[in-house]
């Protein structure tokens, strides 16, 4: 049969007689509330199917005011390099230089994995071992999935929307579409997927301690 069909098939093996429109899980008929799906698949409490993100203003400029000088979540440091947590909002040691919280003497995060980072750590309480952790300072995105880690780029772009680093220019602002990206793949469980295919492109190592 066609490809729908294959799929229609699959779900009825899987959940039930009724097989279940795909496209409901993006945007929901008229008429049609997460109430009367629940029974079918979760959704996420957000109109467009997505997980929520922490409120990220326009400006990046608004965004360094905000975290500068802040201090770590987890040791009441400044970090040298924080991360926010794009789920739930906390500001980070992001380990990218040398985070307070690795520090010796500091607790550190040795396991019998070695040395696991704050976004890592984090991410196992906060988005079931998945987060995407912004770095402000940097302009990039700290992917996290397991024990895998990437180096995205960020949702800030200039006036060519271009995401270029804030050493250039601080002139940027948020792109919604870029945002969105990174709320589908967090909401869609690819972010481990995303890791491999761009350190495989780029072969680039990015260590466990961020």
């Amino acid at each position: 049969g066609t490809p729908g069909e294959r799929v229609a098939a699959l779900w009825q093996m899987l959940f039930g007689p009724e097989p279940l429109d795909l496209m409901m899980l993006v945007a929901p008929p008229d008429g049609v509330g997460a109430a009367s799906l629940s029974s079918a698949v979760p959704l996420c409490r957000d109109t467009g199917g997505l997980v929520t993100f922490c409120s990220l203003p326009t400006r990046l400029q608004d965004l360094l005011r905000q975290t500068y000088g802040k201090t770590c979540a987890k040791c009441g440091k400044v970090p040298t390099d924080p991360c926010l947590c794009l789920l739930c909002g906390q500001l980070l040691c992001s380990g990218l230089n040398k985070a307070p919280c690795l520090a010796p003497g500091s607790g550190g995060g040795i396991d019998m994995f070695g040395v696991k980072g704050n976004c890592q750590k984090h991410a196992e309480v906060c988005g079931a071992s998945q987060g995407l952790f912004l770095v402000p300072y940097m302009g990039s995105i700290i992917a996290v999935s397991g024990t895998n880690n990437g180096i995205w780029e960020y949702p800030y772009v200039d006036v060519y929307g271009e995401p270029v680093p804030p050493t250039s220019t601080l002139d940027l602002t948020l792109d919604a579409r870029r945002v969105d990206r990174l709320r589908l793949a967090l909401t869609l469980g690819t972010v481990g997927l995303e890791i491999l295919r761009q350190n495989q492109r780029t072969s680039r190592y990015v260590p466990g301690d961020l």
